[in-house]
């Protein structure tokens, strides 16, 4: 809990390991949940390191408590803070040996964090963090009487909070404070947080190991993941020798997740419920016009083994450049068909559409609209020649606020889509 709202988290246990261990927490990125770092956890459990996932309050993809608008880089510091007090208590935690991972925002939030609690942090993994929200914010607004109660930011709608918190702040200024050992990892490609930022803070830590990965961008997959898995380990080895070893693990997450202490404050879980892979009750829902979004979700169906179900509009467009684009300006819901009826029977369901003017096409929005997604996960996925899938992410978490919302996909290249579902844990 923190300020009377449930933090929801999920605790990767090393099998075969006695006493107190080290604990990695990780911390996500931007409308992101735990289950975006949740591969760096299965593989620390595997070597003997626990770790630590959690969903930041209004996180946008979050089950935690609390709305977006009321989120802020400063407030995912005080849940960091909550998490550090609780797990510091926890039976199987060495208190002296507590890292803290954090990927884009969420690692920004945490270099914010270490920096405060230097005596209480061991070490600091930070991968593309986002240190350029302040430069973001005042790029978007000329002035703090500009900022409105709520806007849309990337790809999220955010509070004026998140404004007031960082306007005036130097990050820099903060975080050179911290004297323990950080290791830093960011892509030369990275096209959301410039290589720029990671290079600045590499020279105001005392005591940084700093590494560009070659052909990475903003999230790291095939052999940039497996590079950054590695320095963590090695990094995990360097600043406890003595707890690296690894305890008797299969390497499959079912049997290295257990739950955490109910004794701790953070809400913790299994995660096994919680990845895409729902012993088959996966749902490929789909709106395509001119059979790109089909084909990939028939890819999709066929990897997971999820049942199709095309979203069709009730009535053919007369003009499709007027009234698509006046439907989406106007948020207009136009009446849709679903070739399936008991969308609510699906615990998982991937949601697929081309983009249109960098929005999703108004029948996505009354099919989110059409249902209760409460508890359900919602998979984005999308087609596009020219845009990416960012900007329009923010109807699901506005449309479907209590759905786990996760890792969205731009499909245009086929070779990316099973990886991608292997991210998810639905293949």
């Amino acid at each position: 809990m923190n300020d009377g709202q449930k933090i929801y988290g999920v605790a990767y246990i090393p099998e075969g390991k006695n006493g107190r261990i080290s604990l990695v927490i990780c911390c996500h990125g931007l409308g992101g949940s735990y289950i975006t770092n949740e591969d760096y956890a299965v593989f620390l459990a595997s070597r003997g390191i626990a770790a630590y996932c959690f969903d930041f309050r209004g996180g946008g993809g979050s089950r935690s408590d609390g709305e977006t608008t009321d989120m802020s880089i400063m407030t995912e510091v005080s849940d960091i803070e909550a998490i550090l007090d609780a797990s510091s208590q926890w039976e199987f935690v060495d208190p002296d040996q507590i890292v803290l991972l954090g990927t884009s925002q969420g690692g920004a939030a945490s270099a914010i964090a270490a920096a405060r609690h230097k005596d209480e942090i061991a070490g600091a993994i930070l991968l593309y963090p986002a240190f350029l929200m302040h430069d973001e914010i005042h790029r978007q607004f000329a002035s703090l009487d500009d900022v409105p109660d709520s806007f849309f930011f990337r790809w999220i709608t955010l509070g004026r909070v998140y404004a007031e918190d960082i306007w005036d702040y130097d990050v820099y200024d903060e975080i050179k404070n911290y004297d323990k050992k950080v290791l830093l990892m960011h892509g030369d490609e990275d096209d959301i947080v410039p290589i720029r930022y990671s290079e600045r803070a590499s020279e105001v830590y005392p005591d940084a190991d700093y590494y560009v990965i070659p052909g990475a961008g903003h999230g790291f997959y095939g052999e940039a993941k497996i590079i950054a898995l590695l320095m963590m380990v090695l990094s995990m080895v360097f600043l406890f020798t003595a707890c690296s070893g690894g305890g008797n693990s299969s390497g499959t997450q079912s049997e290295n997740t257990t739950e955490a202490s109910s004794a701790s404050d953070a809400s913790t879980d299994t995660a096994a419920d919680d990845t895409a892979k729902a012993d088959g009750n996966i749902l490929v829902a789909y709106y395509s016009y001119t059979g790109n979004t089909e084909a990939v979700a028939k890819q999709i169906a066929d990897l997971t083994g999820g049942d199709l179900a095309e979203i069709q509009r009730k009535e053919d467009y007369q003009d499709l450049q007027t009234d698509a684009k006046e439907e989406i300006d106007q948020d207009i819901r136009p009446e849709i068909t679903v070739s399936v009826e008991n969308v609510e029977d699906y615990d998982t369901i991937f949601v697929g559409y081309p983009i249109w003017w960098d929005e999703a096409p108004a029948m996505i929005s009354t099919f989110l609209d059409s249902y209760d997604f409460s508890g359900k996960t919602i998979v984005p996925f999308c087609t596009s020649s020219s845009d990416e899938i960012d900007n329009s992410l923010h109807i699901f978490s506005e449309i479907c606020p209590d759905a786990n919302i996760a890792e969205g996909l731009t499909a245009n290249d086929d070779a990316d889509i099973e990886p991608w579902l292997q991210r998810l844990g639905a293949v």
